[in-house]
Parts: C-alpha cells; sequence; structure tokens
C-alpha cells in the first residue's frame, strides 16, 4: 500500500478495499447512494462517500432483463455462499460449471455456454461485447425454436 501511487481504482463492489480505506488516509471510498423499500432497490444517481455494505449485483441483472430463472439460481447461489461463512466465492466459470446451468435446463445451449465461459468479457470493448451478445441471442433463439 505504501508504494501504490494510483490516483483512480474504480471497482464495483470489494469489500477488501473498503477494508484498506479504513486502514489508510490515502484511501477513500465512494459508492452510489441507495434507497431499499423490502426487495425494492433504487439506485439514486448519487455518489456519497464509504463503501457499498453489500452487492447488488442480481438487482442490476433485474433491472437489466436477465432471464428470472437464472436469477433465481443466481439467488440460491449467492445464499449458499453467504450462510457457509466461507468468503470463498468461485471463479465465473466455475460457477457457471457448478451451478447446474449445463445447458440442459432449457435457458442455453451447450454451446452458448461454452462460448460464454471462454470469452474474455474485461478485455472486450462495449461494442464488440454488445455484438458478442447479440451473436450468443441469436444462437440461444435458433437452439431452443424461440424467434
Amino acid at each position: 500500500l505504501k508504494n501504490v501511487h494510483a490516483f483512480t481504482l474504480f471497482a464495483t463492489h470489494y469489500h477488501e478495499l473498503v477494508a484498506m480505506a479504513d486502514e489508510s488516509e490515502k484511501l477513500k471510498n465512494y459508492t452510489v447512494a441507495v434507497k431499499e423499500r423490502g426487495r425494492a432497490i433504487t439506485f439514486l444517481r448519487r455518489i456519497i462517500p464509504g463503501g457499498a455494505d453489500r452487492s447488488y449485483g442480481l438487482h442490476v441483472a433485474r433491472l437489466a432483463g436477465l432471464p428470472e430463472a437464472l436469477l433465481k439460481r443466481a439467488e440460491v447461489i449467492l445464499a449458499d455462499l453467504e450462510s457457509s461463512g466461507s468468503g470463498y466465492v468461485p471463479a465465473p466459470a466455475e460457477a457457471a460449471r457448478s451451478s447446474g446451468f449445463d445447458g440442459n435446463n432449457g435457458l442455453f445451449s451447450n454451446s452458448v455456454i461454452d462460448r460464454l465461459l471462454e470469452v474474455d468479457v474485461m478485455s472486450m470493448t462495449p461494442i464488440e461485447a454488445i455484438s458478442f451478445l447479440h451473436t450468443l441471442q441469436k444462437e440461444a433463439e435458433e437452439g431452443s425454436g424461440v424467434k
């Protein structure tokens, strides 16, 4: 930490960074303000000091329109991880392989799953990611007979 001279670091939700900021005067954390009413979440589009107290990834996925069956399965996995208290979160490819989404559940074909597990999304530009998703969507529609 003493040798880091970065001016800005952006992360979606890394609780380790929140802990590091508590230990250093040089680090500051900011988060998006959130209003919660029961299970309803509203992102207030306001940046405030501090770190997020939990992940809102499933809420964002729901807002993005991901299939409800996928979200329900993700909720089960998240609950298992939180109840285990191990702090272990599998890598995305490992989580997908062990989550029961093997292509036999009707959500995605094996081809789509394989391509998702192989792609390095973090190295794509936004337009490359959109194009990739569009291609996968076409493949999934063809595989499921949905048009």
